[in-house]
C-alpha cells in the first residue's frame, strides 16, 4: 500500500508542475467556465455542500485567471466578469453555515427530491445560473 501511495504522490506532483506551469488562454479559460458550470451526470448545479463549495473556489479561480489572461479588453470578458461579480458573493453567502450551527448541515445530498431541495442550495443555483446565461451567451457569439 505505501509502494501505492508513494507512485500517486509522485503523479500528483507531477501534474501539479505541469498545472502550475502552463500558461491558461482565453479559450482555456471559456471552456472551464462551460465545464464547469455544465455538471456531471445530467446535473448541472451542485448536490450538496461540498459540490457547491469546490465550484465557488473554481468560480473564484476562473475570474482571477480571465482577468490575468485577458486584461479585460473586450465587452465580452467585461460581461462575464461583471457576472461572477454579481453572483460570487451570493454563493459565498448560501455556503456560510446559519447562526448556531458550525456543518453543512442546511444542505442536503441528491437523495432529496429537486423540489425539497434547501433554501441554500436553491440560492447558490439561483447564482450560478447568471453565470452560466452569459456564458452560454457568449458561447454563442464566437
Amino acid at each position: 500500500m505505501r509502494l501505492e501511495t508513494e507512485a500517486l504522490i509522485d503523479q500528483l506532483d507531477q501534474l501539479s508542475l505541469a498545472l502550475n506551469q502552463h500558461e491558461f488562454t482565453v479559450e482555456d479559460l471559456d471552456r472551464l467556465g462551460h465545464r464547469l458550470l455544465s455538471g456531471t451526470g445530467g446535473q448541472s448545479d451542485p448536490g450538496d455542500w461540498d459540490q457547491a463549495a469546490q465550484l465557488y473556489l473554481a468560480l473564484s479561480s476562473l475570474q482571477v485567471g480571465q482577468k490575468q489572461a485577458t486584461g479585460m479588453r473586450e465587452d465580452r470578458h467585461r460581461l462575464l466578469d461583471r457576472a461572477l461579480e454579481r453572483s460570487l458573493p451570493r454563493m459565498r453567502a448560501a455556503l456560510r453555515f446559519p447562526d448556531g450551527h458550525d456543518s453543512a448541515a442546511q444542505f442536503r445530498g441528491r437523495s432529496a427530491p429537486v423540489n425539497q431541495s434547501p433554501q441554500a442550495l436553491q440560492r447558490f443555483a439561483e447564482a450560478t445560473s447568471w453565470i452560466r446565461s452569459v456564458l452560454k451567451d457568449l458561447g454563442e457569439d464566437r
